[in-house]
């Protein structure tokens, strides 16, 4: 068989694009292989994977010759194509890209991560309800859709236990991330010993708790696998509630540091403030970046340094006569630091000579000195934080109905038996009076709840065993079963009275039939959305409350500790209710398929009711914060609702009372304090529980408590204000709403590109189609032929969650109403969410790559209307599309199009808004009138040197991003390298002869190893940018 290719020719990979040379043949039995270098490793590919090269801009030329045009059509298909196939460092993958309530404010801390400035290494201290598991969900997006982050990358969350779940749910529902692990023991250890002994990793992406990770065993395999690796090999690691870790010395702390060390990139989450001047910031920092923020000296010298940064940008904004003397006053402390960063240092001294001879600044002056001095504050990109009352505009209000329950003679006798008989029972246990106190108040608590509820817990003690009950009341271990018989007849005769009298009761319980009027008020208050949460702390309560509920007619759900994640397969509960899991239970009260959902604190524990606008406490906790984190479930981002409805029960001449009045009122004003509170307040909280515990509330009392608590608050007030005029003071991003508006244009994806490329891609194809229903959204139809297509993508792809929006489309018979847009397909469900860079998107790209890889359109004639574009008046232009490739740390590919009218006068480099006007506004038309071509050969001169100009425009930008991150990372690996040097340093201590030598050679080659890593990254210190025409289109403005 004749080989197609030679040795020596030029080839081009189909799934690529790639240009290779064949360097061999190698004959098979049914084809030919041939065998290229790319990235200086060998590689074989089939014949029918390769192409012969051709020279585009050779064969453009003769296109143009032959005038042989394609339409408008042909054009947005191109251009769409070339926008969503490469990797282009300007795109925004996760904007409005994820089934999430759109909020600028959750895009600053990726912002602030794609910073040219970042070493990717970032603290984020949002205030609680702003959204940080959303936050970095949005990282983890963002980095996956560039391909920062590759298939085989691990990323890891560290988090406290009870979070664990939540990670993971919100990670596959509003991100279609579903493969994160949550790991326990055995598999942890085996994903460490995976890495220390193959340096491969079985599960990519990790959730593991705080609790367990930094256990002594798995912190010492974490050593070794830093050890004998010798590099970072967590590509990204999210560390939840960062502020457990600030106490240095601490177990925690060392982990943590551990951690940092093991991980290219760090995200460290906090809703916990700090105050920014003490050393909970540095401690913080340096365990985020120590390579940044390497001691305490360093650290305050930074902070002089960023205030004379931030004082500087606000008096250029100003330059006044009065002003200009205090700048030149800080820019000259900061001169000698932009002297010694050579990315800024001649252009730091252009505008500095301009200042200091008194010459009035221009705008662009104004605007390139912020950006100069802006990379002189080193803590702008490590840190950010973003308040409640900034990122939230809806701020809703909160109104509480609290109805106090009278108890019936029958009800008050139970009550009070309840008590007696349990403390009988407690005495004979010989119980101090201290836990005497406690135990009674918790009896009250559970008496408080529900009376009738109380019934198996009294019925669980009338069936024990005399041997259980003789070992709890015995002492050094030996029983008296004879005594212990006598006294426990002595005790079940009281149960069985007591049990006899709640059966009494029956049906008629004050305390439900109270909390039927509140739920009818409640309703009532709420408009339109009648669904409310129902709060206990006890499960016998909540399936009490459920029972009757369901009796009386609601529609009644139930979630506990107990509640599994997925429903199991016809299974039924104790009660002859069919058994639901959490995310079942969820959407389904989502959708009002329930009125009322009952929750237990465990049960509710990082679940979000934001389309839920009521919530009743059946029973009242103690803490406030409890409290205020079961209304944190329904007051959070997303709520539409202008007011929020709290409802309480309140039982007269018991311990909900005091509650009610020292806790819940007082602190009721401090809602804006969550977090905050509960560290600051909490010696006052523990006086007042003491209180209740003994019993010993007078009047006089409680006011002086209550005036303490008050205190307490004003200074945690004075506390947060504080903190955050120092947050400004030291990241200076104010005003980020407005910048962010500026950013996201620049982005050359949105769901409406996604929109246009999916009608453009389906109007070519046979039996497809697109109807248009709005800015983001339409009916997609495609053929037989494209699902059976799509079916094989998604296996051959193993797709898991992320194929779900193709496997609708597939499920529905090829017909199906989709929207790009995120936050608009949270609202209407009846719209499929397509990701604006996802799954469909990737597989038009691959079905085009491998149907146009060996002929595409690259000559195009369309026309616009006059102001479709800005800067194009009426006459005929030439586009030259241009692609443009940058090989750094990161490599980036851009296209860009110059536009030249048809006689030379005028040239436009078109921005991202002028790109996106005119892709939407081309048109089909005839083939062009006749052409002139005596100023084509001068356009295409003047386009080339400007493509020049551009290449090294966009080069200049990326050189300091891209040197920041090389630094860093060699900075990393010698930091690594260090660690790894002072242990085995440490073991010849007192070796001799063959292990000495051993040690010695392990420290040689280590160094040895770590030298090549920092060669091969300095040098791509060496930022190169190429760039060829790729494609030209003859418009015509009419």
């Amino acid at each position: 068989m004749e080989p197609k290719f030679h040795a020596g020719e030029l080839a081009q990979i189909k799934s690529t694009g790639e240009v290779v040379t064949i360097n061999a043949i190698s004959p098979g039995l049914s084809q030919t292989f041939y065998l290229v270098f790319q990235n200086g490793k060998k590689n074989r590919y089939k014949e029918d994977e390769l192409l012969l090269y051709v020279d585009k801009e050779a064969e453009l030329m003769n296109k143009i010759m032959e005038c042989d045009f394609a339409n408008a059509e042909s054009f947005q298909k191109y251009a769409y194509y070339r926008l969503f196939s490469e990797s282009q460092d300007g795109n925004l993958y996760s904007y409005q890209g994820n089934k999430i309530i759109f909020n600028p404010f959750q895009y600053k801390p990726l912002l602030k991560f794609l910073e040219p400035g970042s070493d990717e290494r970032l603290m984020v201290a949002d205030e609680v309800g702003v959204g940080k598991t959303i936050e970095s969900g949005i990282i983890i997006d963002e980095l996956i859709s560039r391909g920062d982050i590759k298939h085989n990358d691990a990323i890891i969350i560290v988090c406290p236990s009870v979070l664990c779940t939540k990670w993971r749910n919100e990670l596959k529902n509003k991100f279609q991330i579903d493969d994160f692990y949550v790991h326990d023991g055995k598999s942890l250890s085996f994903l460490l010993n995976e890495i220390k002994e193959t340096g491969k990793i079985h599960y990519t992406h990790s959730i593991v708790s705080e609790q367990l990770f930094r256990g002594e065993k798995y912190q010492q395999l974490l050593k070794e696998c830093l050890e004998e690796r010798g590099e970072a090999f967590f590509s990204l690691l999210i560390v939840d509630e960062c502020h457990h870790y600030r106490n240095p010395g601490t177990n925690t702390n060392k982990f943590g540091s551990l951690l940092s060390l093991c991980s290219e990139r760090v995200v460290m989450l906090s809703a916990t403030p700090f105050n920014l001047r003490s050393d909970d910031f540095y401690n913080q920092l340096h365990m985020l970046n120590p390579t940044l923020f390497p001691d305490q000296t360093v650290f305050n010298q930074l902070l002089r340094q960023i205030r004379y940064v931030n004082k500087s940008i606000t008096l250029v904004k100003k330059d006044d006569i009065e002003s200009r003397k205090q700048l030149i006053s800080h820019i000259n402390s900061l001169r000698p630091i932009a002297e010694q960063n050579q990315y800024i240092s001649s252009d730091f001294m252009r505008i500095y000579e301009k200042i200091l001879s008194r010459e009035q600044l221009t705008t662009k002056d104004k605007v390139d000195f912020e950006k100069i001095l802006e990379k002189l504050n080193p803590i702008s990109s490590s840190f950010t934080r973003t308040l409640k009352r900034d990122a939230i505009e809806h701020r809703v209000t909160r109104e509480t109905m609290t109805l106090e329950v009278h108890f019936t003679n029958e009800e008050a006798t139970v009550y009070n038996s309840f008590l007696e008989t349990n403390l009988e029972r407690y005495r004979m246990l010989g119980i101090s009076e201290r836990a005497f106190g406690l135990i009674l108040n918790g009896l009250e608590r559970i008496a408080a709840s529900s009376i009738v509820a109380l019934e198996k817990n009294v019925n669980k003690f009338i069936h024990m065993p005399v041997e259980a009950f003789a070992q709890a009341i015995s002492e050094d271990g030996e029983t008296d079963l004879k005594a212990a018989k006598v006294m426990l007849q002595m005790l079940k005769e009281s149960y069985s009275e007591l049990m006899s009298k709640i059966k009494k009761i029956g049906k008629n319980d004050s305390k439900y039939n109270t909390l039927k009027k509140l739920v009818e008020n409640v309703q009532n208050a709420s408009g339109d959305n009648k669904r409310i949460i129902v709060f206990s702390f006890y499960t016998e309560t909540l399936k009490y409350l459920r029972r009757r509920l369901v009796e009386d007619g609601y529609k009644v759900a139930l979630m506990y500790g107990k509640t599994p994640e997925e429903t199991p397969n016809n299974q039924k509960d104790e009660d002859g209710f069919k058994v639901l899991g959490r995310s079942d239970i969820m959407k389904s009260f989502e959708n009002g398929e329930y009125e009322i959902m009952l929750v237990s604190e465990v049960g509710g524990e990082g679940l979000d009711f934001q389309f839920c606008s009521a919530l009743i406490n059946y029973d009242l906790p103690y803490n406030p914060m409890r409290i205020e984190q079961r209304i944190g479930r329904i007051d959070r981002m997303g709520q539409k609702s202008d007011k929020i409805i709290i409802g309480n029960l309140c039982i007269e001449n018991t311990i909900d009372v005091v509650i009610n009045r020292v806790l819940m009122s007082r602190i009721a004003a401090a809602t804006d304090l969550v977090g905050e509170m509960e560290p600051i307040i909490a010696q006052g909280l523990a006086k007042i529980n003491e209180l209740i515990i003994t019993k010993d509330f007078t009047e006089a009392e409680l006011l002086k408590r209550e005036k303490e608590i008050e205190q307490r608050i004003e200074k945690a007030r004075q506390t947060r204000e504080e903190f955050d005029e120092a947050r400004y003071e030291l990241v200076n991003d104010k005003g980020f709403r407005d910048e962010f508006e500026v950013d996201i244009k620049k982005s050359r994806i949105s769901p409406r590109e996604s929109l246009l490329f999916t009608y453009s891609f389906l109007k070519k194809e046979n039996g497809c189609s697109l109807k248009i229903v709005s800015e983001t959204s339409g009916i997609i139809h495609v053929s037989k032929d494209i699902c059976e297509r799509i079916r094989s993508y998604v296996k051959r792809m193993n797709l898991g969650k992320r194929g779900e929006e193709l496997q609708a489309l597939v499920d529905n018979g090829g017909d199906l109403l989709i929207d790009f847009d995120g936050d608009a397909a949270y609202i209407n469900k009846e719209a499929v969410f397509f990701k604006p860079a996802g799954a469909w998107i990737h597989f038009a790209i691959d079905y085009l790559r491998a149907l146009n890889a060996e002929d595409y359109e690259n000559l195009f004639y369309a026309t616009l209307k006059e102001k479709d574009v800005e800067e194009l008046e009426k006459g005929r232009f030439w586009l030259f599309s241009y692609e443009m490739e940058f090989d750094g740390f990161f490599d980036t590919k851009s296209y860009e199009y110059i536009v030249c009218r048809e006689d030379t006068t005028k040239l436009i480099v078109l921005d991202e808004t002028q790109k996106k006007q005119l892709l939407q506004s081309v048109r089909v038309s005839k083939r062009p009138d006749r052409v002139v071509w005596d100023f084509f050969d001068e356009a295409r001169m003047k386009v080339e040197d400007l493509a020049e100009e551009r290449k090294e425009e966009i080069a200049q930008n990326a050189i300091s991003g891209n040197a920041i991150k090389i630094g860093s990372r060699i900075e990393a690996l010698r930091n690594l390298s260090n660690y790894r040097v002072r242990n085995l340093e440490d073991e010849l201590i007192g070796a001799v002869g063959k292990d000495e030598e051993r040690i010695r050679r392990a420290i040689n080659r280590e160094r040895a190893k770590t030298d090549e890593k920092i060669r091969i990254l300095e040098e791509k210190l060496n930022y190169v940018g190429t760039y060829a025409l790729d494609a030209i289109c003859l418009l015509d403005v009419v």
